[in-house]
């Protein structure tokens, strides 16, 4: 039950000395302190209920230590009836000495070197000054770092952000509040950030004794400094956060989603000027929608970036890599890439499209992962274009609410068709889903809805047909049977016949876009 050093585990001597303090309720300093917390913007926000709970019940603070060395207390004592004084005038005499020599000299030299001639005491007339031994508190310090980075260094006043550990409250978020106020009377920065603390996989604390400290080095070596980037932003840090090798390995593969997105974009991007990207250009309705989406997610990943929320962000990012582009939109764009023309309209509308979605897509990921961003861009042939990485450069694309309504719908049934097909495939019926033609039969809504892009629906459900059928109310069914017809070389789908030309492999589109290459003989 008796105090212990935290550090060297002995008891605690107590003694009475004389001490120096801050007064906290002198000239108002408590009050006008809660007000400026008020202020301020707290992330999380039961920060600010946390420091101001704090500053309504603290007492003065105590701001003298009894060590060998640190910045000094420039008060004289009175040597014959011990009175103190702190004068302004002897103060700024010592900071003069302080810049230009060291904090040594307050030690270093006699009393007398830092009064004016002749001095004496106020309160008793006596000429015998003894220099006070005490020196500040480290945490006045750090509360007073404000004034020392930005007023005479940045040359601006308050910070945008503090960001520290949420032990701070009690520490320096605190002590630089108590100190702003009282000198200009506002608080030293605009915006507060806190976090948790690094806990091993299972939670516990790091400690070299236990041998479970994982050092961001041994990630960075392994992994690239990106996947440790990516780890922490993903992190919900206003709690503790733990980090070991299973959870490194999910880090690895988000981060590989994120970058293989990244390169299958660029990679059919090859021969697409891309340097006056124009949404405008994009013709084609499931590129629109796309867009859309990406419209969704800038809009949200920005808000979120406004208010530190990083993980929102991560999230964000790779929901839209995993779900609305590899899951559903670059699976369906595939064929039109790689099979149609190179100058088809529809394949530049969805070039156009892809270069919007990478553009953005970078600019949101620069700030967790800058070194990926640069380089997709120097990939991309746009090194150090700061326009394609601005992540707060405003963005944003005229959504169709029913064309969305529409998609939603055909990726809802396009989830149902691929459960069909893969039933008719490990029957053995079947091989790859183009062998396959699709009947659904559904009614209402979803019906109005999968109509209006009824000529899409199969290449929507990578099949080589599909056929839309009204059935009774409530009824839903999906049929699936071997596409019959002749296979395509090029492209493997099954078309009633195949075209004359190229000796006959290729369906009609293919032996256009062959036909259409330069120094190509039909």
């Amino acid at each position: 039950s008796y105090p212990h050093c935290w550090r060297c585990k002995k008891p605690v001597i107590f003694r009475a000395t004389p001490q120096w303090f801050i007064a906290v309720d002198h000239n108002g300093l408590r009050e006008r302190t809660l007000d400026a917390i008020g202020k301020v913007k707290w992330f999380p926000p039961a920060g600010e209920r946390r420091i101001r709970g704090m500053i309504e019940s603290r007492p003065d603070w105590c701001v003298s230590r009894q060590r060998a060395w640190g910045v000094p207390i420039p008060a004289i004592h009175c040597g014959s009836c011990g009175h103190a004084h702190l004068d302004a005038e002897i103060v700024r005499g010592v900071s003069r000495r302080v810049r230009t020599e060291n904090a040594d000299v307050w030690f270093s030299e006699p009393a007398e070197s830092f009064l004016p001639k002749g001095w004496s005491c106020p309160s008793c007339g006596a000429q015998k000054p003894v220099r006070e031994e005490d020196i500040l508190d480290v945490w006045f310090d750090s509360g007073m770092s404000h004034a020392a980075a930005l007023e005479r260094r940045c040359r601006t006043w308050p910070a945008d952000l503090y960001l520290e550990g949420s032990d701070q409250h009690r520490g320096w978020f605190q002590v630089s509040m108590i100190l702003g106020v009282a000198l200009k009377s506002a608080s030293p920065y605009r915006q507060v950030l806190t976090h948790g603390f690094v806990m091993d996989g299972e939670g516990r604390k790091m400690s070299k004794s236990i041998g479970n400290v994982v050092t961001p080095q041994e990630i960075v070596g392994q992994h690239g400094a990106d996947v440790l980037r990516l780890w922490a932003a993903a992190c919900d840090y206003t709690n503790d956060v733990r980090i070991g090798p299973a959870i490194v390995a999910e880090t690895v593969d988000a981060y590989r989603r994120i970058r293989n997105t990244i390169r299958f974009l660029l990679g059919n991007l090859h021969g697409f000027d891309s340097s006056t990207i124009n949404p405008s250009d994009v013709s084609d309705p499931l590129d629109r929608f796309i867009l859309g989406r990406l419209s969704d997610l800038v809009r949200d990943a920005v808000a979120a970036y406004d208010v530190y929320d990083f993980s929102t962000v991560v999230r964000r990012i790779k929901d839209f890599c995993a779900e609305d582009l590899s899951g559903f939109y670059l699976d369906v764009l595939k064929d039109r890439l790689y099979c149609d023309a190179s100058s088809a309209s529809s394949r530049r509308s969805s070039q156009t499209a892809l270069a919007v979605v990478a553009e953005q897509i970078l600019g949101l990921i620069s700030p967790i992962l800058p070194f990926t961003a640069e380089e997709a861009l120097e990939s991309w042939g746009r090194p150090g274009d700061k326009a394609a990485c601005d992540v707060l450069k405003p963005w944003s694309f005229q959504k169709d609410a029913r064309l969305h309504q529409v998609f939603d719908q055909i990726v809802r049934t396009r989830k149902d068709v691929n459960a069909s097909i893969e039933k008719i495939r490990q029957e053995g019926s079947i091989g790859s889903s183009l062998e396959a033609a699709v009947t659904v039969r559904t009614s209402g809504e979803e019906y109005e809805l999968l109509r209006e892009q009824e000529s899409n629906l199969a290449a929507c459900f990578i099949v080589s047909a599909c056929r839309l059928e009204l059935g009774a109310p409530g009824v839903r069914e999906i049929a699936v049977a071997r596409a019959s017809g002749e296979k395509c070389d090029r492209c493997w789908k099954y078309v009633p016949a195949r075209s004359a030309a190229l000796n006959g492999h290729v369906c009609a589109r293919c032996a256009g876009a062959v036909q259409s290459v330069a120094g190509v003989t039909p």
